[in-house]
């Protein structure tokens, strides 16, 4: 009797022995980008003073003016109003500077940065990028040879450099899909599992945009009580720490800084830190190439994300996607719509790749899977839209050319809605037939 099929297994396949350490290289190199960039500039905040003794030209990286504005938060209470990311940032500076870096993190990610405000700022950012590199490493274990070449692109250092938060994203998001892949191959959700997958959520919570993605993904696939577990985590650490941020007025303030975070209504202290030019998504179209006010590609976007968030809910009342399915479509809706986007988060493609291989069932039944997610060619066009991508080559055509390339893909996973199912059920059906 022929051999049956089996679930599709969620473990990466060994790479070849000429490959196995092509993921060290790449490792190495972004410790060595880190460590030398580290060793060339101090970290955080650079005053270029001319003779007369005016500021000329001033630095900010990322990573360290969020954990400065955190430990104002924890020492002494700070808000998300301009007057208090002003004074924190002429304390920090130590001169009267009239520009501050925005906290548009939640209050999730003073939390998450709690245990680095006890270090200086040298430590605490070697400390995150070795964190970031576990995450590079562990993300590349799952995605393979082609992922992992995404890792030495211009702008995987240079997020690297700016201890931008996408590659611990990207970990989070890729362990949710994990979670939920072995719920619905065993169908048995298991407590453990929700309960890590709603903590992971809650984490993701600190950068809100991408914790609307994995709640989609967890409504999309009716996991309550894995969400219902990520929601009341989230309440619980606001609640906790709105006391640090001057009150429950932090909501209002927050969210004003939101909605005008845009280069045509944003307070001037803000406004140098915002670049559509950079950016991929509709709003980065609509500003850059069509030349429409950034406030009115801001609104257009947010429209559209929401309004592709909640059809692709509603689709799943018709036809029940796989994990894959719900994964890919809330991340693609993300990076295609979502209006607050850094150049760095389109890195989380990378993501599509193990996404692909639990799309379908195994090769034994290939004829039923997309040619082209199934070629080599996917991958190509993965790795093409990271590395073309304007942030670092400075060519704003690139926006469009990512722009397409993601609306392609976000095309290929909403024409596989009819068709995929949950591994348990694709083996189910095959079990009787046999293998040609």
């Amino acid at each position: 009797m022929p051999a049956q099929p089996s679930a599709p297994s969620i473990v990466p396949k060994p790479m070849p022995a000429a490959l196995r350490y092509f993921p060290w290289f790449v490792l190495l190199l972004a410790a060595f980008t880190i460590f030398k960039v580290t060793a060339d500039k101090p970290v955080g905040l650079r005053l270029q003073i001319r003779e007369d003794g005016k500021i000329e030209r001033i630095a900010i990286q990322d990573f360290a003016s969020h954990l400065v504005f955190s430990k104002e938060v924890w020492h002494s209470g700070a808000r998300y109003d301009v007057d208090s990311h002003l004074a924190v940032a002429q304390k920090w500076a130590g001169a009267p500077i009239k520009v501050a870096l925005p906290f548009g993190y939640s209050p999730t990610m003073a939390i998450v940065l709690g245990p680095l405000t006890f270090f200086d700022l040298e430590s605490a950012y070697l400390l995150w990028s070795a964190a970031a590199l576990i995450a590079c490493g562990w993300i590349i274990y799952q995605v393979g040879i082609a992922g992992s070449v995404a890792f030495i692109s211009p702008l995987a250092l240079s997020g690297l450099v700016l201890g931008q938060t996408a590659f611990l994203t990207m970990a989070a998001f890729l362990a949710i899909s994990l979670f939920l892949q072995t719920n619905q191959t065993l169908r048995s959700p298991g407590f453990f599992r929700d309960l890590a997958t709603g903590a992971l959520v809650w984490i993701l919570t600190a950068k809100p945009p991408i914790a609307a993605a994995a709640f989609l993904t967890l409504a999309c696939l009716r996991e309550w009580r894995a969400l219902t577990m990520g929601v009341f985590l989230t309440v619980l650490g606001f609640a906790f720490m709105t006391p640090k941020f001057g009150g429950s007025h932090w909501v209002f303030d927050y969210l004003s800084m939101i909605r005008r975070y845009n280069t045509v209504e944003a307070d001037l202290p803000f406004a140098w830190s915002l670049h559509p030019e950079t950016m991929t998504n509709l709003r980065g179209l609509l500003t850059v190439l069509f030349h429409v006010p950034d406030n009115t590609s801001a609104n257009a976007s947010s429209f559209c994300w929401l309004g592709s968030m909640v059809l692709a809910f509603l689709w799943t009342f018709v036809r029940k996607g796989s994990v894959s399915w719900a994964c890919s479509i809330s991340l693609l809706t993300y990076l295609l719509f979502c209006p607050h986007l850094t150049s760095t988060e389109d890195l989380h493609l990378v993501l599509l790749l193990p996404f692909a291989s639990w799309l379908y069932p195994p090769a034994n039944f290939a004829g039923r899977r997309s040619q082209f997610l199934n070629s080599f060619q996917f991958p190509i066009l993965i790795l093409v839209l990271i590395f073309v991508n304007p942030a670092t080559t400075k060519w704003t055509a690139c926006i469009a050319v990512v722009f397409v390339g993601k609306l392609f893909l976000l095309a290929l996973w909403a024409r596989s809605a009819g068709t995929t199912k949950t591994d348990t059920e694709l083996t189910a059906k095959y079990a009787d037939e046999r293998i040609p």
